[in-house]
């Protein structure tokens, strides 16, 4: 990403499908979306794992662990990742990224798109131009990764809760 498209947000151009369109830089939004995406994809797959010899009680407990599971996964972690290396995680990957500038472009469309490998890598590269090199951001690094920003919000996160046990004896409060 050259400065003047950091400074001014204006997205990394990448061509699928004949056509020009503008990848920006995710969101707490985008990322929070792209997680609950990963969930429930891990739960639709469990449940299609179900046959017709799959008794009421083994569906309850296998949604409930699979619920359990799916709660802890996010779209950077190793199984959430595996998700969005997929076609469909693919094109759920460039649908955050381009719907802001783009809200003809649908998930379906972007979806066909990504059964071309060579649509894939430009997803690929321009989402890393537009999230990777992303523009500094408050309390951030510059070109820190989405990865590297996410750990750094889950440390402050964990200090603050440790602060306010501190604070209250060591106790949780209810």
């Amino acid at each position: 990403m050259d400065q003047r498209q950091a400074l001014s947000a204006a997205g990394v151009p990448v061509e699928l499908g004949g056509r020009q369109l503008y990848f920006s830089p995710f969101t707490d939004k985008d990322i929070a979306e792209l997680d609950m995406w990963v969930r429930g994809e891990y739960i639709k797959m469990v449940r299609a794992s179900f046959d017709d010899s799959t008794t009421k009680n083994e569906r309850e407990e296998a949604l409930a662990l699979a619920m359990k599971h799916a709660a802890g996964l996010t779209w950077l972690s190793g199984e959430g990742a595996k998700l969005i290396g997929t076609v469909a995680g693919m094109a759920r990957l460039a649908y955050q990224s381009v719907r802001k500038r783009h809200a003809d472009v649908t998930l379906e469309w972007l979806q066909a798109e990504m059964f071309n490998p060579e649509n894939v890598h430009a997803v690929r590269i321009a989402f890393e131009q537009a999230n990777v090199t992303a523009p500094e951001q408050p309390g951030s690094k510059k070109g820190a990764s989405l990865g590297q920003r996410n750990s750094k919000q889950q440390r402050r996160k964990r200090k603050r809760t440790e602060r306010s046990r501190k604070g209250s004896g060591g106790r949780r409060r209810k």
